[in-house]
Protein backbone atom coordinates (compact mmCIF):
# COMPACT_ATOMS: atom_id res chain seq x y z
CA UNK A 1 0.00 0.00 0.00
CA UNK A 2 1.27 3.57 -1.06
CA UNK A 3 1.78 6.40 1.55
CA UNK A 4 -0.83 8.15 -0.14
CA UNK A 5 -3.15 5.06 0.33
CA UNK A 6 -2.36 4.63 3.50
CA UNK A 7 -3.28 7.55 4.78
CA UNK A 8 -6.38 7.84 3.18
CA UNK A 9 -7.19 4.46 5.01
CA UNK A 10 -6.07 6.04 8.53
CA UNK A 11 -8.21 9.53 8.07
CA UNK A 12 -11.28 7.08 7.12
CA UNK A 13 -11.12 4.98 10.11
CA UNK A 14 -10.72 8.34 12.35
CA UNK A 15 -14.08 9.46 10.58
CA UNK A 16 -15.59 6.39 11.33
CA UNK A 17 -14.44 6.12 15.26
CA UNK A 18 -15.79 9.68 15.31
CA UNK A 19 -19.15 8.76 14.44
CA UNK A 20 -19.05 5.18 15.84
CA UNK A 21 -19.98 7.14 19.57
CA UNK A 22 -16.88 4.49 20.83
CA UNK A 23 -14.01 5.37 22.66
CA UNK A 24 -10.94 5.19 20.80
CA UNK A 25 -9.73 2.21 22.78
CA UNK A 26 -13.10 0.27 21.93
CA UNK A 27 -12.81 1.22 18.50
CA UNK A 28 -9.36 -0.06 17.89
CA UNK A 29 -10.14 -3.48 19.67
CA UNK A 30 -13.11 -3.70 17.43
CA UNK A 31 -10.76 -2.84 13.90
CA UNK A 32 -7.87 -4.71 15.60
CA UNK A 33 -5.80 -1.31 15.45
CA UNK A 34 -2.99 -0.32 17.79
CA UNK A 35 -4.42 2.40 20.14
CA UNK A 36 -1.24 4.24 20.02
CA UNK A 37 -1.26 4.15 16.33
CA UNK A 38 -4.45 5.06 15.88
CA UNK A 39 -3.55 8.39 18.18
CA UNK A 40 -0.58 8.78 16.37
CA UNK A 41 -2.58 8.96 13.32
CA UNK A 42 -5.15 11.14 14.92
CA UNK A 43 -2.84 13.53 15.76
CA UNK A 44 -1.17 13.70 12.35
CA UNK A 45 -5.00 14.42 11.31
CA UNK A 46 -6.06 17.07 13.71
CA UNK A 47 -2.46 19.31 12.98
CA UNK A 48 -3.64 19.03 9.29
CA UNK A 49 -6.61 19.93 9.88
CA UNK A 50 -5.42 22.98 11.41
CA UNK A 51 -2.91 23.89 8.57
CA UNK A 52 -5.80 23.54 6.00
CA UNK A 53 -7.97 26.27 7.95
CA UNK A 54 -9.65 23.78 10.42
CA UNK A 55 -10.43 24.77 13.96
CA UNK A 56 -7.00 26.01 15.28
CA UNK A 57 -8.88 27.45 18.80
CA UNK A 58 -7.98 24.10 20.27
CA UNK A 59 -11.68 23.12 20.52
CA UNK A 60 -12.43 19.69 20.80
CA UNK A 61 -16.31 18.57 19.64
CA UNK A 62 -18.27 16.91 22.49
CA UNK A 63 -21.37 14.56 22.32
CA UNK A 64 -23.67 14.85 24.69
CA UNK A 65 -26.25 12.78 25.70
CA UNK A 66 -29.12 12.05 28.43
CA UNK A 67 -28.38 9.54 30.73
CA UNK A 68 -27.33 8.57 34.08
CA UNK A 69 -23.63 9.59 33.75
CA UNK A 70 -21.14 12.00 31.87
CA UNK A 71 -18.17 10.34 30.19
CA UNK A 72 -15.50 12.91 29.04
CA UNK A 73 -13.26 10.95 26.51
CA UNK A 74 -9.82 12.95 25.76
CA UNK A 75 -8.44 12.66 22.28
CA UNK A 76 -5.89 9.78 23.03
CA UNK A 77 -8.66 7.52 23.93
CA UNK A 78 -7.96 8.29 28.22
CA UNK A 79 -12.25 8.35 28.93
CA UNK A 80 -13.81 9.17 32.70
CA UNK A 81 -17.03 8.55 33.64
CA UNK A 82 -18.75 10.81 36.05
CA UNK A 83 -22.16 10.71 37.63
CA UNK A 84 -24.65 13.23 36.12
CA UNK A 85 -24.85 15.19 38.75
CA UNK A 86 -21.07 16.41 38.46
CA UNK A 87 -21.44 20.13 38.54
CA UNK A 88 -19.90 21.99 35.77
CA UNK A 89 -17.07 23.65 37.67
CA UNK A 90 -15.82 20.25 38.02
CA UNK A 91 -16.94 19.00 34.71
CA UNK A 92 -14.98 22.23 33.01
CA UNK A 93 -11.71 21.66 35.31
CA UNK A 94 -11.27 17.90 33.52
CA UNK A 95 -12.11 18.90 29.88
CA UNK A 96 -9.11 21.56 30.73
CA UNK A 97 -6.71 18.88 31.04
CA UNK A 98 -6.53 18.78 27.71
Amino acid sequence: MDTKTKKERQYELIGQWEQSGLTQQEFCENEGISLAAFGYWRTKYLAEQRSEGGPSDGFVPMKVSQGERLEVCYPNGVSIKLPASTSPSQLRSLISLY
